[in-house]
């Protein structure tokens, strides 16, 4: 008997347990655990940069990210002139806590043409408020030649900076408006 008792008690913990391990939940993950997937409009500050991005999960640890960069100077403060636009960031996430993770984050400058004239590489960590609703992170970014590998093992070309703090927003279902 003191055994089915075990066994019911952490079944019965583990289906407790389940929705925490999953940030899923009441509003805003239970147990303190932020769901890391969604949709989210933020800022970087110090570069004058807006952004959208959309990330998804392979795990509950883990997953993607495609973010679309908006405003800011495509040339970095005019050291890459031929530089017209920028691709959409590809990264990958891994959470560190039930709010938090590191991310990586490869994004190219691109001339006229479409050819690569530089890449940078994003690495940082970031943390959801409270409620999950919000964000912020915090990183660097290594400033690599357009020909050169950013996953390989060549120093970044042009080297490596602080990123500065960025915040954000996550994107919920809203009401149409009332004209």
């Amino acid at each position: 008997m003191k055994r089915l008792i075990v066994v019911v008690a952490v079944v019965a913990a583990v289906l407790i347990a389940s929705p925490c391990l999953a940030g899923e939940g009441e509003k805003g993950g239970s147990g303190g655990w932020c769901p890391m997937t969604g949709s989210f409009v933020g800022q970087l500050p110090d570069w004058g940069m807006i952004f959208i991005f959309t990330s998804t999960a392979d795990t509950i640890n883990s997953g993607t990210t495609v973010m679309q960069v908006l405003g800011g100077d495509v040339t970095l403060g005019g050291f890459f002139p031929t530089v017209v636009r920028l691709s959409p960031d590809v990264g990958v996430w891994r959470r560190t806590g039930p709010r938090s993770w590191d991310y990586t984050l490869i994004h190219y400058g691109l001339d006229a043409g479409g050819q690569p004239v530089f890449i940078v590489k994003s690495t940082g960590s970031g943390v959801h408020a409270r409620g999950c609703q919000e964000y912020t992170s915090d990183g660097t970014f290594s400033l690599y030649d357009g020909s050169q590998d950013p996953l390989g093992d060549d120093p970044p070309m042009y080297g490596c900076y602080p990123l500065g703090v960025s915040y954000g927003k996550r994107m919920n279902v809203e009401p149409p408006c009332v004209p």
